[in-house]
């Protein structure tokens, strides 16, 4: 490394105690020997310190480390001891775990009987420990195999020296039921398309973030977002629910959406894209003064016609790149930014959403966007869109950072937990009949294509019913005169997607 570096500035190294001096041959082939011999030394170290570990964990012995918790360290014995207090706690989490099966319940029920962590002081004078128990504390003990008498080292397990504090049956009965109540759950954060704003939402009234999870009912997962420390310790109790994935997405999306509409905004947009256009001219360009200059000089006629290949189709996207922006299509799209929108992939939007926003704090009666610092300039202007809207959502400045807050009210929907924006006119019945709509259609179109061969397929692969398939499927057959007047909302009052459907004819459906 300090060989490199100094090569970087041409400076040698020349030692006064030994016989080096890498301005010379004989000094730079000595250095090398050196830093050869130094090397393997290393790794001869490295080797041995593994071995050692390795064939003492063979012989079941406890290689240091924090002692867990139940054992004590034998200083004499150069063993671990139970620590006959500890290990009655111990004995009644693998207990209580295996009767009660949810972590969260131990600790809680732990916590309530005024019992810590251990406490310990390390050798900078720092106490640690203490502090109420949480399952992540809990999972620990579960999955310590110490506790059942065994070493690990890596993936094999080997019979320990020291007593173990439970039995091996108990051992193999927890590890199997954590390992049952832990199936599927890596999945929830795989899907980022329900997950859009994981790496934003805060909840301010705890000070930490909102992780997502979900559940899974009549064959379908429905996500949430709840307050970390409401999962990490059960008897904190947040002001906030579980948030529906959906719910708090579509309040931020709609403040999103205002923004976006800004003058200021889609100018800067125009002006990216001139931007972008005059930097691929510029590669491409340089790009094709290259292959001409090869195809020039170039004797191999294979090569050659690729060349002109490649040459002729940086031509047309040259050609492309200097046709002038057109702005009313930009607008266009920006004026349908929801259909935009559904129609980008979950990576895109998460990129959006990072250039965009800083962090969202949620509280039980209102959410703020702390948006980038690049927004600031446009707080009036934003500011004035919401007035002239009529929206309650409000725009100022904290900190050198642009905030929109929205006031929301947090309510209880047959059984299921709903966020509504205060001042935004919520027609549920008209929502849901648009969207069974749009399902249909999508589905219609897809049968249509050929992707699956017939309503039972397409229900197996959708998670549902061929009935309730058929049903929805039935949807893509209204005339659209009775679709223009759901999308205005010139329907009676009360109308709802199930008794909308009871209206349609069973030959329809069977269709």
């Amino acid at each position: 490394m300090l060989n490199h570096y100094l090569e970087q500035y041409n400076i040698g190294f020349v030692s006064v105690t030994q016989d080096i001096n890498t301005n010379t041959s004989a000094g730079r082939m000595l250095w090398n020997i050196l830093m050869t011999f130094a090397q393997f030394e290393r790794e001869t170290i490295s080797e041995r310190v593994r071995d050692k570990i390795a064939e003492s964990k063979r012989m079941g012995k406890f290689c240091g480390g924090m002692t867990p918790m139940g054992y004590r360290r034998n200083n004499e014995t150069r063993r671990i001891d139970i620590d006959s207090k500890e290990a009655i706690i111990v004995r009644w989490i693998f207990k209580k775990y295996l009767k009660w099966k949810s972590c969260g319940l131990v600790a809680k029920a732990l916590n309530l009987r005024g019992l810590k962590t251990r406490k310990w002081t390390s050798s900078h004078e720092i106490n640690h420990g203490g502090k109420s128990w949480c399952t992540a504390r809990i999972h620990s003990i579960l999955t310590n195999p110490l506790y059942a008498g065994l070493i690990r080292h890596q993936k094999q397990m080997y019979p320990g020296e020291h007593i173990p504090i439970i039995t091996q049956e108990m051992w193999e009965q927890t590890q199997e039921l954590l390992s049952h109540n832990n199936q599927g759950r890596h999945k929830c954060f795989g899907q980022r398309e329900a997950t859009l704003l994981m790496t934003l939402l805060h909840c301010e009234e705890c000070n930490c973030a909102l992780t997502p999870t979900y559940t899974d009912k009549n064959r379908k997962r429905y996500f949430y977002y709840v307050c970390q420390k409401s999962r990490k310790y059960p008897d904190h109790i947040c002001q906030l629910p579980q948030l529906p994935s959906k719910e708090i997405e579509n309040v931020v999306f709609m403040q999103l959406e205002m923004l976006i509409q800004c003058y200021s905004f889609r100018e800067n947009i125009i002006e990216a894209i001139r931007q972008t256009q005059v930097e691929y001219c510029r590669i491409i360009k340089k790009e094709c003064s290259g292959l001409q200059t090869l195809i020039a000089i170039g004797k191999d006629h294979d090569t050659n016609m690729e060349m002109k290949d490649r040459l002729e189709m940086l031509d047309r996207k040259y050609g492309a790149f200097q046709q002038e922006i057109k702005v009313k299509a930009i607008d266009r799209y920006l004026d349908q930014f929801s259909v935009l929108w559904n129609e980008m992939g979950s990576q895109t939007k998460i990129e959006l959403l990072d250039l965009i926003v800083e962090r969202i704090e949620v509280y039980p009666t209102k959410i703020s966007i702390f948006l980038v610092e690049d927004f600031i300039c446009l707080k009036e202007e934003i500011a004035s869109r919401f007035r002239s809207e009529q929206s309650l959502f409000s725009v100022h400045q904290e900190d050198g950072c642009l905030i929109l807050e929205s006031p929301i009210v947090l309510k209880r929907v047959n059984g299921q937990n709903k966020i509504e924006a205060t001042g935004v006119n919520y027609d549920n019945n008209r929502r849901c009949l648009l969207h069974a709509i749009a399902l249909a259609w999508r589905w219609n179109e897809e049968l249509c294509a050929g992707k699956f061969k017939n309503v039972s397929e397409l229900a197996r692969t959708l998670k549902q019913s061929a009935a309730y398939t058929g049903r929805i499927l039935a949807l893509s057959n209204l005339a659209p005169s009775i679709v223009e007047a759901i999308v205005y909302g010139d329907i009676p009052n009360g109308l709802s997607l199930p008794s909308f459907m009871k209206t349609i004819g069973k030959s329809n459906i069977r269709n």
